[in-house]
């Protein structure tokens, strides 16, 4: 079809349909564009998404394309507030336990959207538990150490001089 209506234009001949057709496949691109971007399990950025929804103003109006506007709309608000979310924690005074951030990185991982902010929430809190084993490994030596220390046979106390 598409290629018909090109025709069409270069002869300088359309059909009195040609600028409903052209309105339909245009229609029909963006809301393809749209399923696309929704799947589930790809990850678009917030970007692609808002320049599709200001795409959504030049495509003919239909219910499928209304319900693609709004489900748009509301992927949008939810990864902005979900980005938000992950901004006051990497920025919070109050420390969070690593198992709210984890609750938070998981609720947010749904979201088939890139977001920056829980991204690097989810590297700081990596960061923070291999932190957090080194010391826990530290510590195990140092007290292994002191407890052989105190067990040695061969290390004998040193007569005090009085």
């Amino acid at each position: 079809m598409q290629d018909m209506v090109k025709r069409c234009h270069s002869l300088g001949v359309l059909p009195p349909e040609a600028e409903q057709l052209e309105r339909h496949m245009r229609q029909g691109e963006w809301l393809s564009r749209v399923r696309a971007a929704l799947v589930a399990g790809r990850s678009g950025t917030l970007q692609e998404l808002r320049s599709l929804l200001q795409e959504a103003v030049e495509v003919a109006e239909s219910p499928a394309v209304e319900k693609a506007r709004s489900e748009l709309q509301e992927l949008i608000t939810i990864a902005l507030r979900w980005e938000e979310k992950a901004k006051m924690c990497l920025e919070a005074r109050q420390k969070h336990s690593p198992a709210t951030l984890e609750a938070i990185i998981k609720e947010a991982e749904n979201i088939p959207v890139q977001l920056p902010n829980t991204l690097s929430l989810k590297e700081a809190l990596c960061k923070a538990r291999a932190w957090s084993a080194d010391v826990d490994e530290i510590q195990v030596k140092r007290r292994q150490h002191q407890y052989s220390d105190s067990h040695d046979p061969y290390r004998a106390e040193k007569p005090t001089v009085q």
